[in-house]
Formats: structure tokens, C-alpha cells, sequence
């Protein structure tokens, strides 16, 4: 008999599926098959369709191997013998809400430097970096930025929060679609980039000049 007490109800972090033996379809083969690539992909997909449990699976395989997937087909039948990477991890719908006086683009550098942080890297934003884009600039010309794995989880969520605010909606549609130039600029510093979202990416324009696959 399933136990229904392990469902994971509101959990989409995969180390807490793995750390409480929650409920969980393996699809880690398919995962793998994804991972291997060392190119962008983008993932359109209904919410509540499993997208940042995706996000988070990634997170854990590319930053600490296989260590919670033992008794997963990805250890089990031997899909993985790739090493570790410093995986920068992104959800934009923490930011969809302007908060005070804070602006989205304030927010978006905070959430971009306390992510390249919580990967190992030295907080480096400052009164003299003004936008995400720019941001990535200086980090990238640092020797030791190279081989990242980027993860960005909910990409269009500040712009549908603005539907209704042609202004504040243009604001963040620039801001962003400077940011997504700049990677595709610096895209040999990357192993593997993933993006999620729910709105089509044409519909918003930030992805002209970035390919998705």
C-alpha cells in the first residue's frame, strides 16, 4: 500500500524528495539524456507541470554528482560519470513583486550576486553596477568564471506580474533582454544553461538575439 504521507505536496526541491524518501516518478534517465548536452534549452510548459522540480534536479546533479540519486536509474543502470560544476541558480518569480522602493533591476542584481555567492564566488555588486547585464560583464572577465551551469526558473513570471503596466512592463522586458544578450555573448563560459517559463518566448520579445534549442 502507498503511503500518501509521502507525497510531495507543495515540495519541489529535489534534495527534500530525496532526504525525506518522498514519493518520485524516476525520469532521472531522461534527465541524464538532457544533461549530457552542452547547449541552451528553453522549456515551455503549464504551471504545476513539474518544471522546478526539473530545475532543482539539474541544481543537484551538475553540484554534487550523484550523491541522492542512488537508488535512481541514473546511478543504477550508470547514465552519469560527468564531474561537478558551480551552478548558478535563478528563479525569477521571487522578483516579481516590486517590494518598497526597490526596482525589479534592483532586485534581479541582488538575486543574481546572492546566487554567483551562494555557488563559492565573492560578492562583487556595488553602487557602480547598474544593471544585470552589465553585472555579467564584470563577472565574466574574471579568469575564474568558466564551465558555470545556469538555471533560471520562472523567466517570464516579472513580466506577466506587469501585464497591465505598459511602462513598468517595457522597463523589465529591456532589463532582461540585455541580460539574456549578454550570455549568449559569453556563451563559452557555460556547460549547460535551462530556462523555464509558462508564456511563449515570442510573445515577449527578450530572446531575439538568443538561441533556444
Amino acid at each position: 500500500m502507498i503511503d500518501l504521507t509521502k507525497l510531495p505536496l507543495s515540495i519541489t526541491s529535489f534534495s527534500q524528495f530525496a532526504a525525506n524518501s518522498m514519493i518520485y516518478v524516476d525520469k532521472t534517465d531522461l534527465v541524464a539524456n538532457l544533461a549530457r548536452f552542452r547547449n541552451p534549452f528553453f522549456l515551455s510548459r503549464p504551471r504545476r507541470f513539474g518544471k522546478s522540480t526539473l530545475v532543482s534536479t539539474f541544481h543537484e546533479l551538475f553540484s554534487n554528482g550523484l550523491d541522492k540519486f542512488q537508488r535512481l536509474k541514473i546511478a543504477t543502470e550508470n547514465l552519469w560519470n560527468d564531474k561537478t560544476y558551480k551552478v548558478i541558480h535563478l528563479d525569477l518569480s521571487k522578483i516579481k513583486e516590486q517590494s518598497g522602493d526597490v526596482t525589479f533591476n534592483e532586485s534581479f542584481l541582488q538575486q543574481l550576486d546572492d546566487a554567483f555567492s551562494h555557488s563559492g564566488y565573492e560578492n562583487i555588486l556595488n553602487e557602480k553596477i547598474k544593471t544585470p547585464a552589465r553585472y555579467l560583464d564584470i563577472r565574466f572577465n574574471q579568469k575564474d568564471i568558466t564551465n558555470l551551469v545556469l538555471l533560471i526558473d520562472e523567466y517570464d513570471a516579472p513580466l506577466t506580474a506587469v501585464m497591465g503596466d505598459k511602462e513598468e512592463f517595457e522597463v523589465r522586458r529591456r532589463v532582461l533582454s540585455n541580460f539574456f544578450s549578454t550570455i549568449k555573448a559569453y556563451s563559452g563560459k557555460f556547460r549547460f544553461i535551462f530556462i523555464t517559463g509558462v508564456t511563449r518566448n515570442f510573445n515577449d520579445s527578450i530572446f531575439s538575439s538568443f538561441n533556444i534549442s
